[in-house]
């Protein structure tokens, strides 16, 4: 976490990987372009080389960059996804003791609200995403791991479709929190076919730009969920987040 508190000066190392962050937006970069070399950098930013290794190290950690081994490697910029939030907010909870309850309840209160602010901004492409996930869910019935993946992968594309990224990459962080849990779940019996039911309303809400529809059908649907954990693995909801399960 790059963070500064009251008169506490920034390490060098952080303000160069501020300004590598500002060169990145400010050039327009996307996943896969390179960043200029290390001896650049040093000359660019005015830094040792030890500093910009600890600030590309920073970044690296964060999910900003990686860096390629070898001849030809170098920094590159990294797809932008919730995994460094994700790991943030797990190392929190871990420290504050939380448990899977927290991250379930979190999500009952924000996801439904989301998943309305979805169906308002109703993106077609991401809306045929999501048809196509579901799809994906049906092949994938009885095949647990699969399935509690691409159900995850689903509420990610309903949070996308909300059209700000700040409610796409914090649902996504709580949605690669709560997986590793999920899938210790028993996947038999019923529980597929309603979650797919509960995965149809919430396309069809959102296909309809019907925002009180989406709300409702996404919050029935992680009701369902609580109600499954509740019969099949009580105790899950009082176990403790581990920073390790998403890091």
């Amino acid at each position: 976490m790059i963070e500064q508190r009251g008169d506490e000066q920034p390490k060098k190392a952080t303000l160069v990987a501020r300004q590598i962050v500002d060169a990145i937006v400010d050039g327009g970069l996307t996943c896969g372009d390179r960043l200029p070399a290390e001896g650049e950098m040093v000359e660019q930013y005015s830094a040792g080389r030890s500093t910009v290794r600890e600030a590309l190290r920073l970044l690296e950690s964060q999910g900003v960059v990686s860096i390629r081994p070898g001849v030809g490697g170098g920094p590159v910029v990294s797809e932008r996804d919730a995994s460094g939030m994700a790991a943030n907010i797990a190392l929190l909870l871990q420290l504050s003791g939380a448990t899977f309850r927290a991250v379930i309840d979190a999500r009952l209160v924000l996801e439904p609200q989301i998943a309305a602010e979805a169906a308002r901004a109703a993106d077609r492409s991401v809306v045929a995403e999501l048809r196509a996930s579901l799809e994906a869910s049906r092949r994938y019935r009885y095949d647990q791991r699969r399935l509690v993946s691409e159900s995850a992968r689903f509420h990610d594309l309903v949070a996308a479709s909300s059209s700000n990224p700040l409610f796409e990459y914090l649902l996504k962080a709580l949605h690669l929190i709560t997986e590793p849990f999920a899938q210790e779940l028993d996947y038999t019996g019923t529980r597929p076919d309603r979650l797919l039911r509960a995965h149809e309303r919430i396309v069809v809400a959102l296909e309809s730009r019907d925002a009180a529809k989406a709300e409702d059908a996404m919050r029935k649907d992680l009701q369902d969920f609580v109600r499954h954990v509740k019969v099949t693995r009580p105790n899950l909801f009082d176990e403790p987040i581990r920073w390790n399960q998403v890091s």
